[in-house]
């Protein structure tokens, strides 16, 4: 059996196509983190509300465990509403934290009626709060002011 020579193509001439770099954004400092949204007020209200929650057991008498559920629960409320500013999705973890901290007060019990009535108030303000979406208020008008221009 005889077998075929193999078949050599002439060489083809290479082509090369110039093209200009790509055009690269400005680089930021940090790339990961979004800007803050300081228009969100409502993230300001849960992080006043979670210092007055961890501060309220110094001010009058709490039982421990109130004294502990404030202490752990409020600065998680107030770390949590921070980075909300630049997360918003992370403001259901106040959610969270504010049903905790609501039904952990009817379960709990205390030194004084006015703990009591301050952490359910305070888990309502947290609560609401923490379902309402940033920029309402002022700052979410149609030109950033709150006012609507005048023609």
């Amino acid at each position: 059996m005889a077998t075929d020579p193999p078949i050599t193509l002439p060489p083809s001439p290479r082509r090369t196509i110039e093209l200009p770099p790509p055009e690269l954004p400005p680089p930021r400092r940090f790339a990961f983190i979004p800007p803050p949204r300081w228009n969100a007020w409502v993230r300001w209200v849960n992080v006043v509300a979670g210092a007055w929650l961890f501060i309220s057991p110094f001010l009058w008498q709490h039982t421990p465990t109130s004294d502990a559920n404030s202490w752990i629960v409020g600065p998680l409320i107030v770390i949590v509403a921070i980075v909300a500013l630049y997360v918003p999705q992370v403001r259901w973890i106040n959610t969270a934290l504010a049903v905790w901290l609501f039904f952990s007060t009817l379960v709990f019990a205390h030194a004084a009626p006015r703990t009591l009535w301050n952490n359910l108030i305070v888990a309502l303000i947290v609560f609401v709060a923490s379902l309402m979406p940033e920029g309402l208020g002022a700052s979410s008008g149609p030109n950033g002011t709150g006012r609507i221009p005048m023609p």
